[in-house]
């Protein structure tokens, strides 16, 4: 059939150690790698790129994939600090490839925007530790209604890659907080 728009974008990742996957699901392909990209990395040079790539599980990232492919509702993002930042940046770059997207604040999340999150949603939490106390309400009104979590995080035994769907591991930071 005719090549997808979004191939030519996707094609930058070929012969990386996260490979393409079927066209069918090229767009979803290429936005979760612009979330990999843009999260907490901001690589400057083509060997962090890499050691980014590697990081990332082959068949988590293929899970989280098919996970944004399938929502027919809103891809939420959420994450508090600088993950929040990053978060709020993403879900801006969804939205204007015309994915439909919102992030949401953890604590206002706590304080009654829970019920902006519906069945039909997938929800994206980032946090460096994965024990941010803020995303826990979060995690559990996901699990209540059963939308599938994806997490980005550095530490794969971490509440939240436990409760996750999906868990994107990226390399551990130094933080300059404890």
């Amino acid at each position: 059939g005719p090549a997808c728009r979004y191939q030519s974008l996707a094609g930058a990742f070929e012969g990386t150690t996260i490979e393409l996957i079927r066209c069918i699901q090229c767009r979803a392909s290429v936005i979760l790698l612009m979330l990999l990209v843009q999260t907490y990395l901001m690589a400057s040079s083509i060997t962090e790129m890499e050691t980014y790539r590697q990081s990332v599980s082959k068949v988590q990232f293929e899970m989280a994939v098919n996970y944004l492919y399938k929502t027919s509702g809103k891809i939420i993002i959420s994450g508090i600090g600088k993950s929040g930042h990053i978060g709020s940046k993403i879900s801006s770059t969804l939205s204007s490839i015309g994915s439909s997207s919102f992030f949401l604040h953890p604590s206002e999340a706590n304080h009654g925007d829970l019920g902006m999150i519906k069945k039909k949603d997938c929800i994206i939490l980032i946090s460096n530790s994965g024990e941010s106390s803020e995303l826990l309400n979060l995690i559990l009104f996901c699990k209540k209604i059963k939308i599938p979590i994806i997490s980005i995080t550095s530490e794969a035994k971490s509440t939240l890659a436990k409760q996750s769907s999906a868990v994107l591991l990226i390399p551990k930071n130094v933080e300059a907080c404890p």
